[in-house]
């Protein structure tokens, strides 16, 4: 009998969302109820409170001002926890991310604090 320890086999496609050749790498995250319907691409910040994975939003002081991952696959986390996979490494596309109301300059301090993580956003093209 095969063991499968909580791992599942998925394909997924990242056309636009990806940047480059780097490697990545996906982590299992839990998005905490309220969170909404997210979409991939969504970047991620942690609250400090439950450890769980919400929106990223620049003006927060929970936690989640600090970028951490980016939604690999739409998930609802609209009105229970969800579990669900995002990238904490690689090169990602910027214009592909849903950076919610983040002003230019906080975008760009949110990717060099990517960066440091090993999570490289660029433009790509024009």
């Amino acid at each position: 009998m095969a063991e499968n320890y909580g791992i599942t086999e998925e394909s997924m496609t990242a056309s636009n969302l990806l940047a480059g050749s780097h490697g990545v790498i996906l982590y299992p995250v839990t998005l905490g109820s309220g969170a909404g319907s997210l979409k991939t691409g969504q970047v991620l910040g942690r609250r400090s409170a439950d450890n769980k994975y919400y929106k990223f939003s620049a003006t927060a002081t929970d936690g989640t001002q600090t970028p951490r991952a980016i939604l690999a696959r739409d998930t609802d986390a609209a009105s229970a926890d969800a579990v669900s996979v995002a990238y904490v490494h690689g090169e990602f596309s910027t214009d592909a991310l849903d950076w919610g109301s983040a002003t230019s300059a906080q975008i760009e301090e949110a990717k060099r604090v990517f960066m440091q993580a090993g999570i490289y956003v660029k433009k790509i093209g024009g």
